[in-house]
């Protein structure tokens, strides 16, 4: 896997910059080594032209990003866009970069539907410094569960999108299978995926990050990135991310990644 970017540690669900602020202010500023955390902003693209739709609780508004993000080479600032008509993918992209303002960094593409050449008009505008592709159960479905053909999918957007993230839970804190995110580490080794940074995810928290099935990955892959949200949320996410298990995640999380790779 690629070392051009910096691997994180992400939280999916945050709705207040003081949420960020407060978590880096707690956490050992020597436990980030290499690593950044990830803040993981959800926003609905519809909601870009159908500004009174309901949203979950940590759901953020895309004309409140711009009061999430925070300027800190600590933080690696995501929108994780849902509900995307790929037609509109480019326009809404742009909208939500001039929404949340300098401190934004990238996109995290939450939909199997894209093509291509959607994706190419974002590179060719220089619009993101990064692009995440995910692959998620439906995926891994189209392709009959063989991770080969996966992996091969995969390939074909290098050059378009810069991670890669593994992650068949859809925020539902199903716990990942590890011996599945292997196959599909394995597979993108032999499909010679050498550009893109790996995330994985599905089910993740504090306690599931000291499993020894996760702990070994983590020692076979040691720059391999994490992300949480369902395993993070107060009530199924109606009223945001519970701090206290967000915190001992994040410490977790850049404490494991110390471990493995000191």
């Amino acid at each position: 896997m690629s070392l051009k970017f910096k691997p994180y540690v992400g939280i999916t669900g945050f709705t207040r910059r003081k949420q960020i602020e407060t978590l880096l202010s707690e956490i050992n500023p020597d436990l980030f080594g290499d690593r950044q955390l990830m803040v993981g902003v959800l926003v609905n693209a519809r909601e870009l032209t159908e500004p009174l739709i309901k949203r979950p609780g940590h759901y953020v508004s895309p004309y409140g990003i711009g009061q999430v993000f925070i300027k800190d080479e600590r933080c690696l600032n995501i929108v994780h866009l849902c509900n995307i008509e790929p037609q509109r993918l480019y326009d809404n992209v742009v909208a939500i970069k001039n929404l949340a303002g300098p401190n934004f960094h990238g996109v995290q593409l939450n939909t199997s539907k894209l093509f291509h050449n959607h994706i190419q008009r974002l590179v060719e505008g220089k619009i993101c410094q990064r692009i995440i592709l995910v692959v998620n159960s439906e995926v891994v479905k189209k392709y009959d569960g063989v991770m080969d053909k996966v992996a091969s999918f995969v390939k074909s957007y290098e050059g378009l999108v810069t991670d890669v993230l593994f992650d068949r839970s859809k925020g539902r804190a199903t716990f990942i299978t590890i011996s599945e995110a292997v196959d599909f580490t394995r597979a993108l080794c032999k499909a010679n995926v050498n550009d893109l940074n790996l995330v994985i995810a599905g089910g993740l928290d504090a306690e599931a990050l000291q499993d020894s099935s996760v702990v070994d990955y983590m020692k076979n892959h040691p720059h391999t990135s994490i992300d949480a949200e369902g395993k993070l949320l107060k009530h199924g996410g109606d009223y945001g991310l519970d701090y206290t298990r967000s915190f001992l995640y994040a410490r977790g999380g850049f404490a494991l990644a110390k471990f493995v790779n000191p």
